[in-house]
């Protein structure tokens, strides 16, 4: 019921005496930070150390797999560890149903807001758990060397005094924890202050197998050995997928998503790899030729290790060490796009590349030193990916960052725009895959998307990035009407340097909205003036209304406020003028810059 969703620990290696804490761990996780800083040692903790204390977590005396090189020699009584698992207040209401028997869950008082319930809750939310972070409950516990066991850290005599006006409470919740056909507990107060303090003592249930990809990786034969995960072996599983038994063959499953990924990786339809009778090699099929794995660079050679080992492995953590070694960016996200949709692992990667900081949907952790050892600091923010670039010696023209900028007049085109790319089934993340910035219509004369000579006179739009989608009004007031001269231009050198640039078909944007629709929210949104549009044409201004009453003077709708009410009320319709055909290019333009 309790998965393992992180840990914490200090004392370990380049570890000081400052717990660090790993949490929350998602499908994708990086910890990232400086060369030689210590981030492998977070994943060797996990791996060595952290299975045999969640099996072993109530056993009278621990085995673990510690050597001398594992203790960090510049702290004081470096024997002793504290380790830690965290518990989301989410899951408060489950865990006290764990504690309580369940012959005794009817009664109302061990119900939730009942009694002895809300008791069970008062002590998990005391100090009997560190709350460091918002909604997670830290349970630590103290590694003593000498008896080889752990010590919960909560102090009793601090947790005893919460119930000090009641305190035939804690005689309760050690009853409720008993089932009914036992006869009635019969512990005094302070035995049942230890019953109910050892029994809330949390940990994970269990743990999922952790395997370590190491930094060198290659692939070759291995003497016995089921799965080395630096590539030894590789071939003897592939061929396992390649040719599964009888009784599993949806294993070839799995060789067929590898195949789609090295398709995808070489960019050449219909490439495949095969292992020869002779089990000697990986052969590639590509482009009507047939040439072993190893002729076809490092780079490729890398990332189908990597890209075999996940999809060989179901439900475990998969600690890949410097995964960006060999890797050209675009194959860094082929990789990352591939384990994220094809396999249902954890993944923890240590690296030192920003260019995996943007993957969708990923946990990071930033390792950084101070005095006496590291800390860890999940990275919630932009802000912070800014700084651990500058941690890691990058400077702003290093990286781009968004894949892409879609360049439009104004916040209401992105609102459209935006739910225009939802309503299209796309999956992009705006700030990710693409960034929305405005240009204003009346300095666009004074920009450019040509390549500039430092006396030009024009603001360049492609200092910013060179992956441009450009959304123009027509301002055309009829089917004839003539485009101006800045449009014009600035069209030209977007298709010239491999944009994409957009003038819509009718006056502006507002006329891909169904009218009707687009009325009917104007009214609601200024409901004390407006009549009805004034017109309601593809080349209409079609925010200019009628006023109610006696004024006959026009107004203009507030263009933000419609947008959001539109998007938000009014179903979508891409099927007016050249709308649909429009966003498709645009997703297709995304696509090819992702």
């Amino acid at each position: 019921m309790f998965d393992f969703k992180g840990f914490c620990f200090n004392r370990y290696r380049s570890i000081g005496q400052d717990v660090i804490r790993i949490y929350p761990l998602r499908k994708m996780n990086f910890i990232i930070g400086q060369n030689n800083i210590g981030k492998s040692n977070v994943v060797r903790f996990l791996n060595e150390i952290v299975p045999d204390l969640i099996s072993g977590f109530n056993s009278k005396e621990l085995k673990l797999k510690f050597t001398d090189l594992d203790y960090n020699l510049s702290v004081e009584d470096n024997r002793n560890f504290t380790v830690g698992f965290p518990l989301p207040i989410t899951s408060i209401d489950d865990y006290i149903k764990c504690l309580i028997n369940a012959d005794r869950q009817y009664h109302s008082a061990n119900k939730p807001g009942g009694r002895i319930y809300e008791a069970f809750r008062k002590v998990l939310l005391h100090k009997c758990s560190r709350k460091e972070c918002e909604g997670v409950l830290w349970f630590e516990y103290d590694y003593v060397y000498s008896s080889k066991s752990l010590s919960s850290t909560i102090d009793y005599d601090d947790l005893k005094n919460i119930f000090k006006n009641d305190p035939h409470v804690w005689f309760e919740m050690a009853t409720s924890m008993q089932p009914t056909s036992y006869q009635a507990y019969g512990g005094n107060i302070e035995s049942s202050i230890g019953k109910v303090i050892n029994a809330i003592k949390f940990h994970p249930n269990s743990i999922p197998q952790v395997i370590v990809v190491p930094a060198i990786r290659r692939v070759g034969h291995s003497e016995g050995l089921e799965v080395n995960h630096g590539g030894e072996g590789i071939i003897q599983q592939l061929v396992k997928l390649q040719n599964p038994e009888l009784t599993r063959q949806d294993d070839r499953n799995k060789f067929h998503k590898i195949n789609k990924f090295v398709e995808t990786v070489l960019e050449s339809r219909g490439a495949t790899i095969e292992i020869p009778y002779s089990r000697d090699m990986i052969l590639v099929h590509m482009d009507n030729k047939v040439l072993p794995l190893d002729s076809l660079g490092t780079g490729i050679h890398e990332v189908i290790i990597l890209a075999v080992t996940a999809t060989l492995h179901s439900n475990t953590i998969v600690c890949i060490e410097e995964p960006e070694l060999h890797l050209h960016p675009l194959l860094q996200r082929k990789l990352m796009k591939y384990i994220s949709e094809n396999t249902d692992n954890t993944y923890i990667f240590t690296t030192h590349s920003a260019h995996l900081l943007d993957t969708a949907e990923a946990e990071i952790f930033h390792v950084s030193k101070v005095e006496g050892g590291l800390k860890v600091d999940a990275v919630f923010n932009n802000q912070h990916k800014a700084h651990i670039c500058r941690d890691l010696g990058y400077k702003a023209s290093d990286i781009l960052q968004a894949n892409c900028i879609i360049w439009v007049e104004g916040p209401s085109d992105r609102i459209y725009i935006n739910a225009w790319l939802k309503a299209s089934g796309c999956t992009f993340i705006e700030g990710i895959h693409y960034s929305i910035m405005f240009y204003g219509g009346r300095i666009l004369s004074h920009l450019t998307a040509d390549e500039l000579e430092s006396n030009d006179d024009f603001i360049s739009l492609l200092s910013l990035n060179r992956n441009i989608v450009l959304v123009l009004d027509s301002d055309k007031n009829g089917v004839g009407a003539p485009v101006n001269a800045s449009k014009k231009r600035i069209i030209d050198e977007v298709k010239s340097t491999g944009g994409y640039a957009w003038l819509t078909k009718g006056r502006e944007i507002e006329n891909y909205l169904v009218a009707d629709d687009l009325e009917t929210v104007v009214k609601a949104v200024h409901p004390l003036k407006v009549k009805g549009l004034e017109g309601k044409g593809v080349y209409d201004n079609v925010l200019k209304y009628l006023p109610k009453g006696r004024r006959t003077d026009a107004g203009m709708a507030d263009k933000v406020s419609v947008a959001r009410k539109y998007v938000d009320t009014q179903n979508i319709n891409l099927d007016i003028l050249d709308l649909r055909l429009r966003i498709n290019k645009v997703i297709e333009y995304i696509s090819s810059v992702n």
